[in-house]
């Protein structure tokens, strides 16, 4: 019988200019001993580098850009992939033209600004693994972390 997660810690934000967003976040949740969270981000880029998983492929594909960039929406989880804590984060993001486009968020997308909000669940932790179907390191279908 699956228990359902308790929430044990809400974090409120700011993480510096000029650093990775994907990055800091990633060190933040290892320094913490983070595993099971969800995180929602806004803020600004001065470069992203960011993706969508090509089906067909079985690969990513990248596109990067500089300028002035408005984080609309960026959220995600972590959990944990070979035993440490993975951020998987989904970003929105806007130009200067007001147009949003958006993917997977990558290393190399660089803070002008970022506040995050960081959901901790209890200490059980969902481990992903590699899924032959999709060749993505996936959670467990039906067995969310127990």
């Amino acid at each position: 019988m699956e228990r359902p997660f308790a929430l044990k810690n809400v974090y409120v934000k700011r993480f510096a200019p000029g650093e990775g967003l994907l990055e800091t976040i990633t060190k933040w949740a290892r320094a913490e001993r983070v595993i099971t969270a969800q995180v929602n981000i806004i803020g600004a880029l001065t470069r992203f580098n960011i993706g969508y998983y090509d089906q067909s492929k079985r690969e990513y594909v990248k596109f990067r850009g500089e300028g002035d960039f408005e984080i609309l929406h960026c959220t995600g989880n972590i959990s944990s992939k070979e035993g440490k804590p993975f951020p998987h984060l989904h970003i929105m993001l806007a130009g200067k033209d007001g147009r949003a486009f958006g993917g997977h968020l990558f290393e190399g997308s660089t803070i002008y600004i970022a506040e995050a909000v960081i959901h901790v669940y209890d200490g059980n932790s969902i481990a992903r693994i590699h899924n032959e179907e999709t060749g993505l390191a996936l959670w467990p279908l039906n067995k969310m972390g127990r």
